[in-house]
């Protein structure tokens, strides 16, 4: 028999924190990047690549000065040894 799905604990906190105003301009830069890489002509849609920021937004406080188009494999592995091991 299925089990019955039932919506997380997890789901009402992540709406709760990305309705932060921060996290919401920390979005809309991402995106921003995004596209504007798309309108240079770096990247495409569903072409598997993402547009990596070398500042994160901490450091410097805008995202969308300093990217570079990466494969997705490539951004989410970053800061990640090879063997698969979390550092």
């Amino acid at each position: 028999m299925p089990r019955p799905k039932y919506p997380s604990d997890s789901t009402a906190a992540q709406r709760k924190w990305r309705s932060r105003p921060a996290d919401k301009k920390r979005n809309a830069e991402r995106k921003a990047a995004r596209r504007k890489a798309e309108k240079e002509g770096r990247v495409s849609k569903n072409d598997g690549k993402e547009v990596h920021h070398t500042n994160p937004s901490g450091k410097t406080g805008s995202l969308g000065k300093r990217t570079r188009v990466v494969s997705k494999s490539r951004n989410r592995s970053i800061g990640h040894p090879k063997k698969g091991t979390r550092v």
